[in-house]
């Protein structure tokens, strides 16, 4: 049986944090989304981004909005990204977004882009508590 390491990631994610993911694996909805996979329950959204097929920062944004389920409205940009995250009627899950690979990231879309967007996420949390994020190189 072959296993990604995003279903893995999940798996080991939510076993050694039950207090913090009161799920199991078999009570969510995968998607696999264009570079994200996503894993959803009734509280919590994961969201895993892999930094090696992320070609651009469209469908980075792409990815990102499919998987938080965002409008066809929202702006697929840094500001429009901190918009939603910090704003629990456009996110009002738990969500845990985690970018793999992430020195590949930078090689796609930019380093600079990349420390940006991990700002954007960890000022959203500021904001709003239910968005956290985990950065892996």
């Amino acid at each position: 049986m072959k296993v990604s390491i995003f279903a893995f990631l999940a798996l080991f994610i939510s076993m050694q944090a039950q207090a913090v993911y009161p799920f199991s694996p078999s009570e969510t909805v995968e998607r696999k989304l264009d570079g994200v996979e996503a894993y959803e329950s009734d509280n919590k959204i994961i969201v895993l981004i892999d930094g090696y097929k992320i070609q651009s920062i469209e469908q980075l944004h792409q990815g990102i909005a499919e998987a938080l389920h965002y409008p066809a409205w929202y702006g697929k940009n840094l500001d429009a990204l901190y918009d939603a995250l910090s704003d629990t009627k456009m996110t009002p899950k738990e969500a845990d977004i985690t970018i793999v690979g992430a020195e590949r990231l930078k090689l796609a879309i930019g380093a600079g882009y990349v420390q940006r967007l991990v700002d954007t996420i960890n000022d959203a949390h500021d904001a709003n508590s239910f968005t956290t994020l985990m950065y892996w190189q």
